[in-house]
Parts: structure tokens; sequence; C-alpha cells
């Protein structure tokens, strides 16, 4: 096994890890850095992989970076080395085929689709690798019998959308009964259900247990659907076990660092604690800012912790409609209030401890700007 020494190794090769690596670069030119991917694809953006998918862009265009490109610039980039411990007594780790050792180690996995466990593997839509199996699908298959949707967030969406682009009928289960469960109060559901059932979704089944699923059909509370395909938008996963035992995301405190001597986290992975609070911020816009930061702060261009003063802010369009999420909107720890509720708008603030600290908003881009500066007012 090849033996192998850098400055900086990075686990993961989405947008943090590209953004951190360029940016770190750029301010230590003669650093050596190395991207280590588990996946055989070049850097892409997930973002664009539903404009992919219902082909207004072609595959080509969802590449963020060549590894000519990257290499071209010093940064290594390995392919098809799936990094699954770390040694943090002589900092060091093994891939297929490296032994490497490294002064500070970057963690930026993101996070991997939330898969059941069924006879037949339904499709899931977290990777170009999905994408790809999906449209081969959505090409090949009978549009006779609906598709069939199990979950109720951001993916499912997206795969709501595909399904009236290909032309199928859908049928949605939600586990939950709710859409947005962990996102959103409950007051939202029926403007939802209202909107998809005018598109393309003619069946919401409210289920408790998924039983099994085989090429055709998917059984679940008694009872047997048949059905043309299967999709699964079930949230992701953030598990790993680079430190010898298994956990949910890797904790950092407000610079980034874990628990480990220079060995950092940052992007989908990462769960920032800042005054005693975890933050999971899973957004494109945060692994880029967290790239940045950190590529700053290992390079003392800054020496202030990383800030959450500009708050999140994610939002997704479907059949026409937009609907985002600023802040904090965890609804394990905030209360609502309702602002506006109809057919077509829909406005909750969210607050802790009377202080509001995040915003849903359907339909209301109008909002998007006094929310995102109120919200952030709180975080300075």
């Amino acid at each position: 096994m090849e033996g192998l020494n850098f400055d900086i190794a990075i686990i993961g090769g989405g947008i943090a890890a590209i953004t951190f690596a360029e940016n770190y670069k750029k301010y230590n030119p003669n650093a050596t850095i190395a991207i280590f991917e588990k996946t055989n694809e070049e850097p892409y953006s997930k973002v664009l992989l539903p404009h992919f998918v219902k082909k207004v862009i072609p595959i080509e265009k969802t590449i963020i970076r060549t590894q000519k490109q990257l290499e071209d610039k010093g940064i290594k980039y390995f392919k098809n080395e799936n990094i699954t411990y770390i040694n943090t007594n002589n900092s060091s780790f093994e891939s297929l085929n490296y032994l490497i050792s490294f002064n500070k180690i970057i963690i930026a996995t993101g996070g991997e689709a939330r898969e059941i466990s069924t006879s037949t593997k339904p499709l899931y839509f977290q990777t170009l690798e999905d994408a790809k199996i999906l449209v081969d699908k959505l090409e090949t298959t009978n549009k006779t019998l609906p598709a069939i949707v199990l979950g109720g967030g951001f993916i499912s969406f997206e795969f709501f959308e595909i399904f009236q682009k290909y032309g199928f009928k859908t049928i949605n289960l939600l586990r939950s009964g709710k859409y947005f469960s962990n996102l959103a109060p409950h007051q939202l559901t029926p403007i939802l259900i209202k909107i998809l059932k005018q598109n393309s979704v003619e069946d919401i089944i409210n289920i408790e247990n998924i039983e099994d699923i085989t090429n055709d059909l998917i059984r679940f509370d008694g009872k047997t659907v048949r059905t043309s395909i299967i999709a699964v938008g079930a949230g992701l996963t953030r598990s790993h076990n680079f430190f010898g035992k298994t956990e949910e995301g890797i904790r950092t405190n407000e610079f980034l660092e874990t628990d480990y001597k220079n060995i950092y986290a940052i992007g989908d992975v990462a769960i920032v604690t800042k005054n005693n609070t975890p933050r999971v911020t899973g957004n494109w816009n945060n692994a880029i800012q967290q790239g940045i930061w950190l590529a700053k702060y290992l390079s003392k261009q800054i020496d202030t912790e990383y800030s959450f003063s500009k708050a999140t802010d994610y939002t997704i369009s479907f059949f026409g409609n937009h609907l985002s999420f600023i802040g904090n909107t965890d609804q394990k720890v905030v209360t609502n209030k309702i602002v506006v509720s109809d057919d077509k708008q829909f406005i909750a603030e969210t607050y802790i401890e009377n202080k509001l600290v995040g915003a849903v908003l359907l339909n209301s881009a109008n909002k998007r700007t006094f929310y995102q500066d109120e919200v952030s007012k709180v975080n300075d």
C-alpha cells in the first residue's frame, strides 16, 4: 500500500470540500491538498440534478469542476476512495489504495439518502448516479400505472414535479401525516395537499408501516397497491464511523473543530454547537460559507468564530409555487405564530423564548428579505 502525506486531507468531494480546497490553496499556494471522494464522479452540483432529470440542462452542466481543473490548481482529487475510519492517534487513515498521513483533515462527507429495507430497491434522488438511474427508469417505464412517492419532504416534492414532467400520475404515501414535519407547522399541510391535488398527485394516503416493495407493487398497512415506479424521499442520514463508533453527524464547536486535534467538519455532516445549541444547516449556501470561512480561519486570515448572523434561507419551487424556510424552524424547539394562511399563501413565524428565530413562507417572496433581516438581528 502506497504511503502519501498531505498538509490538508479532505474526505468528501462535494461543494463544501471544493470551496474549502480552492480557498485554502489561494491563501497557501505551497500547501499540499488532497480530496478523497468515495464515488467515481467528478464534483457536481446537487442543486442542478433536478434540472438534468427534467432535461433542462445536459449532464455535463451539473459538473462544477473537473479532476483536471482541480489538479491544475494543485489540488489532488482521488476517486473511488471510501474512507471509513480515521486514526486520531497518528493522524492517518487508509483508503482502498493508500495509507495517508495528514497535518489537518477536513470531513465534508455531506449526507446520504435514508434508505428503507425492502425486497426491491426503490428509486432515490441524492447523487448523480441516482439521477442517471432515475432518467433511465423514467424513459423506459410504462405510464399506465401510477408512480408512488414515499415521504413528504424536499426530495418528495422534487419527485412530484419530475413525475409530472414525464407524464406520470402520482400517489403520495405520507408516514407522518404532515409535509415537512420537522420544519413546518401542521397548518401548512392542508394547503400543500390542495396544491398537489390540483396537479398530478391523484391521492395522498397517510400510512403507518411499509411492509415490502417489489418491482411493481408496494405493501403497507395490510394493503397492496400496484405501481409503475416507486421513489423514496425519506430524508438524509449523516451516519459515520470515522472515530470507531457509529454516530449521526459530527459535532464541532463554533470554530468547526471536532473533539479531535486538527480534525474539522464542514457542510451537511457538521453539527455546529454554539452557545450550547447544536445547529444542523443542510443547504448548499451553508456548505459554501463554511468552506470559505474555514479556509480563512486555518490560513490565519480571520480569528473570529464561525457566524450564524446571516439567516439561512432554503427555498424550493414546485408547480409554480415557492416555499421558503428562513432561520430556525425546527418544530421540536420553536413555537409558531400563523400570520397568513389561505389557499395561495402561508406565513408562519417561529419563536424561541419570545424571540423571532425563523419563518416559513409559501408564495410570499416579498417577505423574504424582511424575515431574513429580522432573524439575522437575533443572531447578531
